[in-house]
Formats: C-alpha cells, structure tokens, sequence
C-alpha cells in the first residue's frame, strides 16, 4: 500500500501559508507497485493534467481528490462544509 511520505504536510501546507487565496492544494500520487496501480496511475494522470489543472486555469469546476490534498478550514467553513453521511467528502466538497 503506498502512502505519503513523512515530509508531505511540511511541504504542502506552506502553501496555504504563503498565499491566503487559495482554498486547497491537490497533491498527485505516484503508485509503483505493479501493473495494475500503474494503469491506475496514468488514469488519474489525465485526471489531474486535463480535468484539474485546465479547469482551474480558468476557474471552472473540477473535482478535488481528497486523498492527496488538504483544505483551507475558512474555505470548508465558507462552502458549508460537507456531508459528514457521505462516503465521497472529497467530491461533496469539490460540488
């Protein structure tokens, strides 16, 4: 099973520090596992270089995947937070 490195919050959460417009930051997993975790990787690739990356270019929708990011609480708290009955908090978010 992979999962993040130790560092991955001292590295990400900076970014919020640093720049008080941002609600989120997407971190992008990497899975070397095996071939199935590749074929999933390269889906999630065009998940976030097409759908995340152009549709936040210009400023439209895009799903957030919420195992690899982390939130701005103000920007939760300003959206009405989510559905804490939802098995799918990332996407309720994003919505």
């Amino acid at each position: 099973m992979s999962e993040p490195d130790p560092d991955f919050l001292l590295r990400v959460v900076p970014f919020l520090l640093h720049n008080s417009d941002l609600a989120l930051v997407q971190a992008h997993w990497r899975f070397d596992e095996c071939l199935l975790t590749k074929l999933q990787e390269m889906s999630l690739d065009y998940h976030f270089i097409a759908e995340q990356e152009v549709g936040s270019f210009v400023h439209e929708f895009f799903g957030f995947n919420g195992s690899g990011g982390i939130w701005r609480v103000a920007a939760m708290k300003e959206v009405g937070g989510w559905d804490d009955r939802t098995t799918a908090e990332d996407m309720d978010l994003a919505i």
